[in-house]
């Protein structure tokens, strides 16, 4: 019997990509697997949809409970899972047919390695192609032995994320650190010693929208993640976390032309991702607004970027 894979998705008000993102997984090459789907206290037709798939597909588990985010959903359905590999998919994305297939292929001839994550295309709202993202994670065991020394940040697209259970179970499943929860679970990874190598393959079509992380200005939102980057460093240097609150009294202390900085990097990969966004929905006023603001605010990482997508094209 070969290897059961634990597909995990979470869903919360997503009716409008969710059948989509369910028929990839129903329709993957690999059909050894079960499918866990949670309602996180959807408001909208969320559950209807997830019980009509369920009625036609004896693989779909459901777990529907009030909101309580996408840290504290999968830790609650972990002790649950029967799978040996664990695949994450959003709600909104795809798999490419052939994903889990390759994956599990992938960790079964490389036992020394223990996750791993893959190349995106990134789709607009209608299902078209408007870019690629290469956060695969490392591209070797070494590297992703030596990047806590090296204080390197473990990185990857949590969409096309697999590991196998007993990792994921070894750091005690995520923590609620919203907006990334995925970045402080991979990392708390690597720095037990578990390995992340990526395959640069596109296994997943990630989808970006006026309703997704990707498109969010919110300027709490980016702390957040910062706090994760901060704890990430504090952990590999001896020192105790911060809570959120103790961070961000750090950051009041840090003086004004440094906030200032910050926001202006922030805002300007906010104002870049927009434009790209506005850009596939045909909303061209937009697109040049944001465009504009996002070169006076950080015009390197703009054209660097542009280069990247025209090249990967």
């Amino acid at each position: 019997m070969p290897a059961l894979v634990s597909i995990v998705m979470s869903a919360y008000n997503a009716e409008k990509y969710l059948a989509e993102a369910i028929e990839s997984v129903l329709a993957q090459t690999y059909p050894h697997f079960e499918f866990i789907i949670i309602n996180d206290g959807s408001k909208d037709r969320t559950l209807e949809i997830i019980k009509q798939y369920q009625a036609k597909d004896e693989r779909i588990i459901v777990d529907d409970h009030e909101n309580m985010g996408m840290a504290n959903s999968c830790n609650r359905i972990l002790p649950m899972l029967k799978g040996q590999f664990v695949a994450r998919i959003d709600a909104d994305d795809v798999m490419m047919p052939e994903r889990i297939e390759k994956q599990v292929k992938f960790l079964q001839e490389n036992p020394a390695i223990d996750m791993t994550s893959c190349y995106c295309y990134l789709i607009n709202a209608k299902g078209k192609k408007v870019g690629v993202q290469h956060l695969m994670g490392f591209k070797s065991i070494e590297e992703s032995k030596q990047a806590v020394e090296k204080g390197i940040i473990a990185i990857c697209a949590h969409t096309g994320f697999m590991c196998r259970k007993e990792a994921l179970e070894g750091v005690g499943g995520y923590r609620n650190r919203w907006p990334s929860d995925d970045t402080d679970l991979f990392n708390r990874m690597i720095e037990k010693g578990y390995v992340l190598v990526g395959m640069p393959e596109y296994l997943m079509k990630y989808r970006v929208h006026n309703q997704s992380i990707m498109a969010s200005t919110d300027m709490k939102r980016a702390l957040a993640s910062e706090w994760v980057s901060s704890s990430i460093y504090r952990r590999r240097q001896g020192l105790p976390e911060q809570t959120f609150d103790e961070f961000m009294q750090t950051v009041r202390q840090e003086g004004f032309l440094k906030n200032l900085y910050r926001k202006r990097k922030h805002y300007g990969y906010a104002f870049y991702r927009n434009a790209g966004i506005n850009y596939s929905l045909g909303d061209y006023p937009k697109f040049f607004v944001q465009s504009l603001l996002a070169v006076l605010l950080i015009p390197n990482f703009v054209f660097k970027k542009l280069l990247f997508q025209l090249k990967n094209k």
